[in-house]
């Protein structure tokens, strides 16, 4: 999906689960447990994972740029912490539910 389709739907958590979603591949899957921790993540009580300070979530930007570089640039979407933090979000709200 591309970031001016993602844009253009409305605000559901759905549509920002399924455009973040794309981003995720078994080597960020890797980096949030290994920087965040599954122990962390299934600790949180807030849904969008805000109990967990938003630097650790921040520190893993370059290495989600790093990850995603072509699919970042093939959709439009941008190298911003904001970007960098709904992909690794998304990767934690994976590992909950896979338990």
């Amino acid at each position: 999906m591309q970031r001016k389709d993602y844009v253009a739907l409305p605000s559901t958590q759905a549509n920002h689960r399924t455009y973040y979603a794309q981003f995720v591949t078994d080597d960020v899957i890797e980096l949030v447990l290994v920087r965040i921790g599954k122990p962390t993540i299934m600790a949180s009580e807030d849904p969008s994972f805000n109990d967990i300070p938003l630097r650790r979530w921040d520190n893993l930007a370059p290495a989600i740029w790093s990850l995603c570089r072509t699919k970042l640039r093939e959709t439009g979407e941008g190298t911003s912490l904001a970007s960098a933090g709904c992909i690794a979000k998304e990767a934690a709200r994976q590992i909950r539910e896979s338990g």
